[in-house]
């Protein structure tokens, strides 16, 4: 039964050095219980605690110990115990382009939904204190000048994300990772967040990234297996999901808003990758 018909709400991060750190209980200016998407990264570290988090209309059971990596404008809900113990970390894109190694970071984080990863990581007892340690010390830091701390911000997330690396699907490639995949990749999944269009030519938008179509399928090719067309339908499927909860639009208008030709097009799109038609996905989402 569909549950959540009001225009879910974005979230800028208002910190003028790009990076921030709060408690997980920290009084928001919003309603964190209610569905809601942030324009930035979050990691979320819990200490203690348990609950759930629906993260793009998946329900996660999670407890103490884990981290949660959030990629901005994923749609998310954390339920939580009121003795739930943690903090998370709010970060802008800015992060990703202080070094080669984290454009590579990037990437892969970004893959996880086409490789059906988890965004939460069970991490052991001693891994967590560590981590736990960082936060403390970046917590910290916070009254520091801007750009000392920006600079400080980068190097502590840094660190996390080296205890976290395993976890991940990075690997040395017996090919190696070229530049141009490292760039490629990249500016294709900015370039999808920004201008979406299930429309659109691989030609075109190599050419708007300023890579030809072969770097593309390359590119796309070693981050996730798929093509760019196969990427772009996700995102899509995606996009025309949080519509149809989220925004208080007709079948007829999401259609209409991802350049479908019509909304039998856009249901046939819908039904071949979910086995639903649009109208059935609202009666039990």
């Amino acid at each position: 039964m569909r549950t959540n018909t009001a225009k879910i709400r974005t979230h800028n991060l208002h910190a003028s050095n790009g990076f921030a750190i709060e408690a997980i209980a920290f009084d928001n200016d919003y309603n964190p219980l209610e569905r809601h998407r942030h324009a930035y990264w979050e990691i979320f570290l819990f200490e203690e605690g348990k609950g759930e988090h629906v993260i793009e209309n998946k329900a996660h059971t999670f407890g103490e110990k884990t981290v949660h990596i959030i990629v901005p404008y994923q749609v998310h809900q954390l339920i939580r115990t009121p003795k739930t113990k943690g903090a998370v970390i709010m970060f802008d894109e800015y992060y990703f382009s202080t070094s080669t190694q984290n454009k590579e970071l990037v990437n892969w984080l970004l893959t996880f939904r086409y490789k059906q990863m988890s965004p939460i990581l069970q991490v052991s007892d001693k891994e967590f204190k560590h981590l736990w340690a960082i936060t403390n010390l970046l917590n910290a830091e916070k009254e520091l000048t801007p750009n000392i701390l920006r600079n400080t911000f980068v190097n502590y997330i840094n660190i996390i994300f080296g205890f976290l690396s395993h976890h991940f699907t990075l690997q040395e490639n017996e090919e190696h990772t070229t530049q141009t995949h490292h760039e490629v990749f990249y500016k294709f999944m900015l370039f999808l967040r920004k201008k979406l269009d299930q429309n659109y030519a691989v030609q075109f938008i190599a050419k708007e990234i300023n890579c030809t179509p072969k770097q593309l399928r390359a590119a796309c090719d070693f981050y996730t297996g798929k093509s760019p067309k196969e990427i772009m339908m996700i995102e899509v499927l995606t996009k025309a999901k949080q519509m149809l909860l989220f925004e208080e639009k007709s079948i007829k208008e999401v259609a209409y808003d991802l350049n479908f030709t019509d909304a039998a097009h856009f249901s046939h799109f819908f039904k071949k990758r979910t086995g639903q038609s649009p109208t059935d996905f609202l009666k039990i989402a």
